[in-house]
């Protein structure tokens, strides 16, 4: 049953439930009123936690674990309301000579829709954009963001937090949290989706792990809290971790020294085999290469393109490189090269390559022909593709 407030409308995450007998309308999130008797509830968060609620005639404290899951209840003057425990994956527990819970927002500070009517596997939890069944383990409908062939564990489309349920939570129905480290969105283990302007968001997120890695407590989990409280419930930015970064470094007698070193990007090495054809002034070449860069990610890159030449030939070797790309994954785009090779029967030969986020150098030794001349000099274009790395389908360099 739905409950609308006078000539206003409930949120999109208004829905009614039937839980004792009593049926409730949920309205405007942390709100609601009973059908039965018209007394009105409130949830008070803190933290993104709910750590009270309240009725006309009453205000209960919740006392939660690691994973956010209401253990205790206990009222205003400090007294026991009621006890309650879960099974690994959520499915309800009793305390011997305990009452239970009075509160609907249970395991992981999820809402309890129904309990089972004295049935485990009809328990029903309300997870955001899924609902979830503790008694099976698993979710009521498949992953809407589809499986990750990076963790066999993401395979099934129904898995609760990748079978981890003692560490993970999934307050969304969409990707698991680790409480324990990272109770909120953007905390040190999952840095948000980069907010600065003008920046590469790989430039930025890494960055942001920079700064996190240099001082952790710096951005511990008060920090967040305190920040959400002044920010309307809204996580820190990639570039308030930045910002907060260079407040603390001044304050602490750091400096500009820390806040300049804090943010600065890595860059990309690369090894593989390459080579071309050249003839008439036009040619085609193409590489393939093993590409790693600061953050410890790794690539296996093909590119293919061509261009101008200056003379007739066609060469062969081992090539090496070097950009300031701040991640392999900057590397999937199109470049222009401009450069040139000597010899014959064997040489080598030196580049620039641009794009429109890195810059760098390449070079290369092999086997070459040429004629009428023992050099060239090229400029050309290519595109470059990613076979396995960060972000690819069959990625085996790095799980999420």
């Amino acid at each position: 049953m739905r409950l609308n407030a006078p000539g206003r409308k409930p949120s999109s995450g208004a829905f009614g439930d039937t839980d004792g007998g009593m049926t409730t309308g949920y309205i405007f999130g942390d709100y609601r009123v009973s059908a039965a008797t018209g007394e009105a509830f409130v949830y008070y968060r803190f933290g993104g936690r709910a750590v009270a609620w309240s009725g006309n005639s009453f205000l209960n404290y919740l006392l939660a674990d690691h994973l956010a899951s209401s253990h205790g209840e206990a009222n205003s003057s400090g007294g026991q309301v009621g006890q309650r425990r879960y099974k690994p994956f959520g499915s309800d527990r009793a305390v011997s000579g305990a009452s239970d819970l009075t509160v609907d927002e249970r395991y992981t500070a999820q809402r309890r829709l129904d309990a089972g009517g004295g049935n485990a596997n009809r328990e029903l939890y309300h997870h955001g954009a899924r609902w979830y069944l503790p008694g099976v383990g698993i979710f009521t409908q498949p992953d809407p963001l589809g499986p990750d062939r990076r963790n066999p564990q993401r395979l099934n489309h129904y898995s609760y937090v990748l079978n981890n349920p003692l560490r993970f939570a999934d307050p969304t129905g969409l990707q698991e949290e680790n409480w324990d480290e990272a109770p909120l969105d953007g905390a040190p283990t999952d840095p948000p989706d980069p907010d600065l302007e003008g920046s590469p968001g790989d430039a930025v997120e890494a960055a942001v792990m920079d700064v996190i890695a240099d001082q952790p407590t710096w951005f511990d989990l008060g920090w967040q809290w305190e920040f959400r409280a002044s920010h309307g419930g809204a996580g820190p930015t990639a570039g308030d971790y930045l910002d907060r970064h260079a407040s603390m470094a001044e304050a602490s007698g750091m400096g500009g020294e820390a806040a300049a070193e804090a943010p600065a990007p890595g860059g990309t090495w690369s090894v593989g085999v390459g080579g071309g054809t050249y003839g008439g002034g036009i040619g085609i070449r193409g590489s393939l290469v093993a590409a790693w860069d600061a953050r410890g990610d790794w690539a296996l890159l093909l590119s293919f393109g061509g261009g101008g030449y200056t003379t007739l030939g066609a060469g062969a070797g081992i090539q090496g490189g070097w950009t300031n790309a701040p991640s392999v994954g900057d590397l999937t785009e199109w470049s222009a090269q401009a450069g040139g090779s000597v010899g014959e029967g064997f040489g080598g030969g030196a580049e620039w390559v641009g794009a429109a986020k890195y810059q760098g150098v390449t070079g290369w030794v092999g086997v070459t022909a040429k004629a009428p001349l023992p050099w060239e000099i090229h400029g050309t274009t290519e595109y470059t593709w990613m076979i396995l790395g960060p972000g690819n389908p069959f990625d085996l360099s790095r799980t999420r």
